[in-house]
């Protein structure tokens, strides 16, 4: 009933021509806004409850479902870290063992070549004091080579004893 009041207000006030023509307008103008912003408010409120009710109830939903796909997701990526953690520590175990085995390996190996240098340097030692020179390294000279561990002495081949006495 309002709105039909101020549709007919509104027509007559725009047929009526008076000095203050332009101001009636302008008055008659804001009272047809007025009106049909009143009545499209009316409208809206109806419907806006509904729909505010409706988008309420499907926003809570929304966050309930995200919360927990969020909650699933954060506990499975909190497993998986824990486990790339162990692993890791695993890993870092494993290295300071390996390390250590390599640092024990270099230590033999450095004192084992300062013991083969140490012998190698006691041979060339005693090789270059030794009057016999190739004796004091086992060798053999070719002297002495066909004979037997049991050969006895005997006299030197090629000399003959005298028994009589040599002129003086």
């Amino acid at each position: 009933d309002a709105l039909l009041y101020v549709q007919d207000r509104v027509t007559f006030y725009d047929t009526v021509v008076t000095d203050m023509g332009a101001q009636s307008k302008d008055a008659s103008g804001l009272l047809a806004r007025a009106a049909s912003a009143s009545a499209s408010a009316a409208a809206e409120s109806a419907v806006s409850d509904e729909v505010l009710e409706y988008v309420g109830t499907e926003v809570a939903r929304l966050n309930y479902e995200t919360a927990t796909v969020l909650g699933q997701t954060l506990r499975r990526v909190d497993i998986r870290q824990r486990h790339i953690e162990t692993r890791q520590d695993d890993m870092v175990t494993s290295i300071r063992e390996m390390h250590q085995t390599l640092l024990n390996l270099q230590s033999d190996s450095q004192s084992l070549s300062n013991k083969l240098r140490r012998l190698n340097h006691d041979q060339d030692k005693v090789a270059t004091t030794s009057a016999w020179g190739g004796f004091a390294r086992g060798g053999v000279p070719a002297l002495f080579s066909n004979c037997s561990p049991d050969a006895q002495e005997g006299g030197a081949p090629g000399l003959r004893e005298s028994r009589g006495k040599m002129p003086t």
